[in-house]
């Protein structure tokens, strides 16, 4: 198994899901508020930092990981180089 992590723009985050549902990825968990800095500069969700990114997480099949992740460049391709967006895929064992 590997374990998709994908930080995206809070306003974003619709469209990421429903990429991953088109891939046939229907399991997944959404943290919804993530701050931090990268980078795409400081996003806090205040007025000196303003913006707020999502974290989603999913865990996929080895076999679609190599077609989730073109779906992934080709909407990141899409985006300005001022919004966040950055994907992890990662080994992943299911212990219970």
């Amino acid at each position: 198994m590997r374990m998709i992590v994908a930080v995206v723009e809070t306003e974003r985050q619709a469209e990421v899901i429903d990429l991953l549902q088109v891939q046939g990825v229907n399991g997944y968990s959404v943290i919804p508020s993530v701050f931090g800095k990268g980078e795409t500069g400081a996003h806090f969700g205040n007025r000196i930092f303003p913006g707020e990114n999502s974290m989603i997480m999913a865990l996929i099949s080895k076999p679609e990981v190599e077609p989730l992740s073109q779906a992934l460049r080709t909407f990141a391709a899409g985006l300005r180089t001022e919004e966040a967006f950055k994907v992890i895929v990662l080994d992943a064992d299911i212990l219970i």
